[in-house]
């Protein structure tokens, strides 16, 4: 581990992220990437008045279950809210933001995250506590 300043730390292997000393993270995010396109499954937020972030898209993810990883608590929150597997593979970077850490998953195409081929009963993602969810989206990012 290096310390790159009182609020940056560094470890050895990872290539991707920087950990913020001053943040314990609250909540994390999945940012699903196809290889193929270039694009990133979103959601959209159901648009309520009571919400700020009412009708705006955003990755799929929320908050952290007690004992629960960041990286855990965004692959449980993508699957809740998509109504999906969380594709194979590792997670290739991540970002911070406050509270919140974002994780990027690749995965080889688009065909790989078949949005229109979930469950039957599941044609619009699961409701969520704090923004029901109302549409999903490949976009790129």
């Amino acid at each position: 581990m290096t310390v790159l300043d009182d609020r940056f730390t560094w470890f050895p292997g990872d290539t991707h992220s920087v950990a913020n000393k001053a943040n314990a993270f609250e909540a994390g995010g999945l940012a699903v990437r196809a290889r193929d396109t270039g694009r990133v499954l979103m959601i959209q937020r159901a648009h309520d008045e009571d919400d700020p972030a009412g009708g705006k898209w955003e990755f799929p993810g929320g908050r952290l279950d007690p004992g629960e990883s960041v990286e855990d608590a965004a692959r449980r929150e993508w699957a809740e809210e998509t109504g999906l597997a969380v594709p194979a593979g590792r997670v290739a970077a991540t970002w911070d933001d406050g509270n919140y850490r974002g994780h990027v998953l690749p995965v080889a195409s688009e065909s790989k995250v078949n949005i229109l081929g979930r469950k039957l009963g599941t044609t619009s993602p699961r409701p969520s506590p704090g923004g029901t969810p109302t549409s999903l989206r490949t976009t790129p990012p």
